[in-house]
């Protein structure tokens, strides 16, 4: 294609988990005339020129491709239009020219090293070419789940099934073959090895009832249904990220995710009015002798958006505490929290 910029996300499951939720252990980020630079998690501290990162007492291996090489991710990835920084357990990827960035941090959770990732497109395109398993950056909110192509799919009016079934298996859509992985992978293994969706692999994976989750909380922990109940409306997105990830994830969600406009898609949308120029922030330049990784401070872009609604096109943070990809570019809040475990065309 003639643009065959792409950010692809791999996600495996949790092992210490009874459901077993997915946490992304690797992104890739390929366009032609750029490099390809991937930031994944190896299969133990022995990969090939693996970092180690220690989280909570667990020693998380993080490996760096460029081009298909290994390389010590501390030593960034010699080049000057794409680059990678380190400071603690802060990972910077920055696409100078596409004006790009990537914010990772390496977590560990139930024992599991995963990355919590934030990406950032400055220059995100609004003619309909960037498509995502959370749309395109149209400016419309009620259209965010796509095809592949860019064609529309409808979105269930109903905030429960915008996070149960209906959305699982939306997300099954958008999951990777092999022939369209960007993903390098070590010795003796390949794409085989983390697809668990394509097919009818991912088909009975689903298996939460979220009218059981509900009834348990209500029982058992009755100030998870008092946290999660806004204007006397039960969020049960709110619900299932307390159960399951914890006390972090429920405040984490409360302060930003119920303070972002999604709740209910009407059934004739208003389409606003999309400028045909729209500013958006610089994303700071690496000076030409700037080292690859670099001692200097990394900018941090950790605040809050401030925005409501659907923030298509802007450089804004929309945070979850649940470490799964967070749009930036195009996003509809919904949960994915027991997406399936797979690689998956994020852009």
């Amino acid at each position: 294609p003639a643009n065959d910029f792409t950010v692809q996300a791999r996600t495996v499951p949790v092992k210490n988990h009874p459901k077993g939720p997915a946490v992304t252990s690797g992104v890739v980020v390929h366009k032609t005339g750029e490099p390809t630079i991937q930031v994944s998690l190896g299969e133990d501290t022995d990969s090939a020129h693996a970092s180690v990162f220690t989280v909570n007492s667990n020693d998380c291996p993080v490996q760096l491709f460029v081009d298909g090489q290994a390389r010590d991710i501390t030593t960034g990835t010699g080049l000057t239009d794409a680059t990678v920084q380190v400071k603690g357990n802060r990972i910077v990827v920055e696409y100078l020219d596409l004006q790009m960035r990537l914010d990772m941090n390496v977590r560990s959770w139930r024992d599991e090293c995963h990355f919590s990732v934030t990406y950032f497109l400055a220059d995100c395109p609004c003619d309909g070419s960037l498509v995502g398993i959370l749309g395109q950056p149209d400016g419309e909110w009620t259209n965010d789940w796509h095809e592949h192509d860019g064609t529309a799919v409808d979105i269930p009016r109903s905030r429960r099934k915008r996070r149960g079934r209906e959305a699982y298996d939306y997300s099954l859509t958008w999951c990777l073959a092999a022939a369209d992985s960007k993903f390098t992978y070590e010795p003796e293994m390949s794409h085989g090895d983390f697809d668990m969706c394509t097919g009818t692999k991912g088909d009975d994976n689903f298996d939460v009832d979220v009218d059981q989750i509900i009834e348990t909380a209500t029982d058992e922990t009755p100030e998870i249904i008092d946290t999660c109940t806004t204007g006397d409306v039960l969020d049960e997105g709110c619900v299932l990220e307390c159960v399951y990830m914890g006390d972090g994830a429920c405040d984490e969600y409360v302060n930003i995710v119920q303070n972002t406009a999604t709740a209910d898609i009407p059934e004739t949308p208003d389409t606003p009015d999309v400028p045909d120029i729209i500013d958006f922030p610089d994303i700071p330049d690496v000076p030409d002798d700037t080292p690859a990784t670099d001692a200097e401070e990394i900018p941090d872009d950790s605040g809050p958006s401030g925005s409501l609604g659907d923030p298509h096109c802007k450089s804004q943070r929309v945070d979850s505490f649940r470490p799964i990809i967070q749009m930036i570019c195009s996003q509809l809040v919904v949960s994915f929290l027991f997406s399936p475990h797979m690689e998956q065309r994020s852009f």
